[in-house]
This record gives C-alpha cells, sequence and structure tokens, in this order.
C-alpha cells in the first residue's frame, strides 16, 4: 500500500498536522504500507518530529506567490492548482493506493487535479464548511448538532470519521492508559506546554501567575526551549522539547496549554486542562470542548494579564468536584485508540488477526463506550444509555465476579468486541458486542466461536442466548453455529447443548 501525505509544517500553521500525520502514517507502516510525505513550508527544528522508518519526505520549491497566504484560510483557485501540478510532478508514474490531505488551503479543487492519480483519498480537517471530492473524510472534534448537515459538501459514498474517538495521537498514550485509576485526587504537579506554536510572552505570564502564596507549593513541570530564570521562590522544573510527552503528562495532575493535538493527549490520560487558543480555528474547537465540561478555556492569550489567569487557576483548585468530573469525562472522550481505528477502516485485519483475551480493569472504557453505542441499544434489551458513575460500578462487579467470564475481542491489539459469560447453576448465559467499525465483517459468529473454545464446556449443560426478534444479525450467528432455537414473548431463545458442541467440533 503506498501512501501519500501532504501537509505543511512550520511555526506560522503549527505542527498539529504533521504530529497527527505521522501518528497515521507510523501505524500504517506497521502494517506494510509505505509512505511519502510532501511539504511546501517545513521549518527545519521539526525535522526531529518525522523520522519515521520507511518514510521519504519532498519539500515543494518555496514561491513568492504562496509566501504571503494565511495558513487558516483556503488557497485561490489559481494557486491550489499550481500546488497540484508541482504535487504531480512528485508523484511521477507512481500507483498511489490512498492519497491523505491535511491542510486547511486545499479543497475539491486540488482534489480534482489529484483525483486520478490515486485510488482513494482521504481529508483530515477541523473545517466543515470546504467542499471535498474524497473517500475518507476525517475531524476528530466535538461538533454541534446543527454543523451535522457539513456533508452536503462531501461525496455521498464518502465514509465520514467523526469525534474524538478517531483523534490522531501518538499509541504511547494509549498504552500509558492501562495502568489509569479513576479516583479523586488533589492537585499537586502541573504540567506546562505550548508545542509549537509557543510564545515567550505566554509562557511568562502563566509562570508568573504561580507567584502567590496560594500556588507556590505546587510543581511547574515546564517543557519549553525558552527558560526564565525570574520567579525563583515558584518550583519549577524545565524540559526541552521532545518527539513525546507522554511520560511528563502522566506525572501532572494538571495541565495548562494550547488548544490542537495536544488537548486530545491530555485529555486521553485524564488531565484536565487550562486551555488557550493559539490560531482562530481552535476557538470553536475549544468552546465546544469547555461546554462540554471537558476543559478550562480562556480563548486568546494575547491580551490575557497574569492575575487574570492567577484567579482561574485559584477557582479550578477550590473546586475539586468539577474538577474530578472533568477528569473522568477525559478519559471517557479520548481513549488514544483513534490512529488503530483509522488505521483499521483504512488497512483492515484478517480474521485470522482476530484473539481473545481476558477482560482487565483498563477496558472499562471501551465496554462503556460498546453499550452505548446507537446500534447497541437499539438491540439491547435495556433500550437506555448507561451512566458512567453506574456502569464503573457494575464492571467492577463484573469482572471481580467468579460467576462471569469476561474477554476482549482484538484485531492487531485493537479490541473491537466484548463477549461475556454469565454462570448460573450448570448453564451460561451470553452477551456479546462488536465495536461499530468492524460490522458487516461476519466477526459476530467468530466471537462467539472464540469464547465457546475458551470456557471449559464440560462444567456446563448449556450455553444459552436471549435476542429480540428484529436483531437478524445476531439470529444469523446462533443459528449458523448450531444453536437450538425457540420464540417466547416476542424474543428468541438460543441453546448450545454439550453433545451438540462435541458433535459440531469433530466436524472441525
Amino acid at each position: 500500500m503506498n501512501i501519500i501525505f501532504r501537509l505543511d509544517a512550520s511555526k506560522n500553521n503549527g505542527i498539529g498536522h504533521l504530529i497527527r500525520c505521522k501518528s497515521l502514517a507510523s501505524s500504517l507502516i506497521n502494517r506494510g504500507a509505505k509512505a511519502h510525505f510532501i511539504m511546501r513550508y517545513f521549518d527545519m527544528e521539526f525535522r526531529k518530529f518525522l523520522k519515521i522508518r520507511k518514510c521519504k519526505v519532498t519539500i515543494l520549491p518555496k514561491k513568492k506567490i504562496f509566501s504571503k497566504l494565511d495558513h487558516e484560510n483556503l488557497w485561490p483557485k489559481r494557486l491550489q492548482k499550481i500546488d497540484a501540478i508541482d504535487t504531480k510532478k512528485i508523484i511521477s508514474n507512481k500507483e498511489i493506493d490512498l492519497l491523505v490531505i491535511d491542510h486547511y488551503g486545499l479543497n475539491s479543487i486540488w482534489e480534482k487535479a489529484l483525483k486520478k492519480k490515486a485510488k482513494k483519498i482521504m481529508v483530515i480537517s477541523d473545517y466543515l464548511n470546504r467542499r471535498h471530492l474524497c473517500d475518507f473524510f476525517l475531524n476528530q472534534n466535538i461538533v454541534k448538532q446543527q454543523n451535522l448537515n457539513f456533508n452536503q459538501n462531501l461525496p455521498k459514498k464518502c465514509k465520514i470519521l467523526l469525534g474524538p474517538k478517531y483523534s490522531l495521537i501518538d499509541k504511547s498514550y494509549a498504552n500509558y492508559r492501562k495502568n489509569i485509576k479513576i479516583k479523586n485526587k488533589l492537585i499537586s504537579k502541573v504540567f506546562i506546554s505550548f508545542g509549537g506554536s509557543e510564545t515567550p510572552k505566554l509562557l511568562e505570564k502563566v509562570i508568573e501567575s504561580f507567584d502567590c502564596k496560594m500556588l507556590r507549593n505546587l510543581r511547574l513541570i515546564i517543557v519549553s526551549n525558552i527558560k526564565l530564570k525570574k520567579f525563583s521562590k515558584i518550583k519549577k522544573t524545565f524540559y526541552k522539547k521532545q518527539k513525546t510527552l507522554t511520560k511528563l503528562i502522566n506525572k501532572s495532575d494538571f495541565c495548562i496549554g494550547a488548544g490542537g493535538i495536544s488537548t486530545w493527549e491530555r485529555m486521553c490520560l485524564g488531565k484536565p486542562s487550562l486551555v488557550f487558543s493559539i490560531s482562530k480555528n481552535q476557538v470553536q474547537i475549544c468552546k465546544n470542548l469547555n461546554n462540554k465540561n471537558l476543559i478550562y478555556f480562556l480563548k486568546s492569550y494575547k491580551n490575557i494579564k497574569p492575575t487574570f489567569i492567577r484567579k482561574k487557576i485559584i477557582s479550578i483548585l477550590k473546586n475539586i468536584k468539577l474538577f474530578n468530573e472533568k477528569k473522568l469525562n477525559n478519559i471517557i472522550t479520548v481513549d488514544g485508540l483513534g490512529v488503530s481505528r483509522v488505521t483499521e477502516i483504512l488497512y483492515p485485519s484478517f480474521t485470522k488477526d482476530l484473539k481473545l483475551r481476558k477482560t482487565m480493569f483498563s477496558d472499562m472504557i471501551n465496554y462503556y463506550n460498546w453499550v452505548n453505542e446507537k446500534d447497541a441499544i437499539k438491540s439491547s434489551f435495556n433500550n437506555k444509555q448507561v451512566h458512567i458513575k453506574r456502569h464503573i460500578k457494575w464492571f467492577k462487579k463484573q469482572i471481580m465476579s467468579k460467576k462471569t467470564l469476561m474477554f476482549v475481542l482484538e484485531a492487531k491489539r485493537l479490541p473491537v468486541g466484548q463477549i461475556r459469560f454469565n454462570l448460573s447453576n450448570k448453564n451460561a448465559y451470553i452477551d456479546y458486542s462488536l465495536d461499530k467499525i468492524v460490522r458487516g465483517r461476519n466477526w459476530g459468529e467468530k466471537i462467539v466461536d472464540l469464547g465457546l473454545k475458551k470456557i471449559n464446556f464440560s462444567k456446563f449443560n448449556a450455553i444459552n442466548a436471549e435476542v429480540k426478534k428484529n436483531n437478524y444479525k445476531s439470529i444469523s450467528v446462533f443459528n449458523k453455529l448450531g444453536f437450538t432455537q425457540k420464540f417466547f414473548k416476542n424474543k428468541y431463545f438460543y441453546s448450545l447443548y454439550k453433545k451438540n458442541y462435541i458433535v459440531e467440533n469433530d466436524k472441525i
């Protein structure tokens, strides 16, 4: 699979485009793909972020006609066509399986010019108001309901990947989540970083805001190439900018930083943040996150005073209940598996890649998201969304119970479903569900079959299941696996008896 990435990364347009595309490229390369980055604007100080195994980089020639462009706004038609011609020259006669565009200046004009060069086109964007000619459209932000009519700007057959579950952050964040603990904790360490959009004045204002008796006990963990010798009374440690901030964020209790991709990184680790918008496109995104009780938003940083920041931090410390609510909401919203999900969609796993493992405490959020998925609610006898606090209580009880066997289905380490056996006397009752992204692949039969092989059938008389009459997919699964069927009180009852299962296995 040959993949082309077209983006820019500089101080003017930020480093977010590069970071998220790098995460996606690395994941696709691990599955056997080849990646090629094409950029026109690239600041050399970002080179360390582009060190990707088996990845080629080409810098387009700098032309004066592009130099005065605002990188947050759409480029004029003429310049898009020139950029498309320059890109075509680089691609030449190569067969391109996927062209990924992560660029605010380009739209359907540019994509139309490259359409014949690529089998599929994917657009990654934070804007919903632009026309695109693509097969996949990814927007990782929380979008207001009134903005959901944006799909009129996309082709009818375009697959839309919308929301934080598709946030393209480094896989290291998902790994750190395995040990995450959902508990109330007082704030003692504060992480501060403004990424590639850092400004010395803003950093100084933020540090100065901690120069008071109420806040001096807090330890500041600062990532910056700018070292400030002022404010000697403040406990602070400086770290140089690095490839990943996972460890440092994880050490902290509270974060201060810019909007953009770093917001999703902090949320993934359950660290509520005080956020400043560094660019225009971040304002509405941050407003939506603030309204959803996910971040503390202070809008633009330009005219803000240290005293105002100080008051905000003090008010956060005083309302620890709200802080812990945000922490839980963060953990629920971003699980760090966005890159793996997008990779699975673009480069699907085979049935042979599927494995069943025991459920862990870190799967709590996966179960929460699966049970509250719209189609899952329709198929459920409950028919209601489950509240997070109720779910946590239920999950802890289930995973500790000797009367419950719980397993997670993984496709190349990505959790894509669950199967649970509730034990009663010498009978077991099945409950299973699959992630939305893998439905339609006939994996329902696979997860039940793998589950049956995991449990010790000799201990049970029968394995049972209850299915709603309109749940045709599950009906098909149990029929194919040799379960006996009965219809009673508007639902189906299925049973697989020991003798029948042994016969089936003898045939294999």
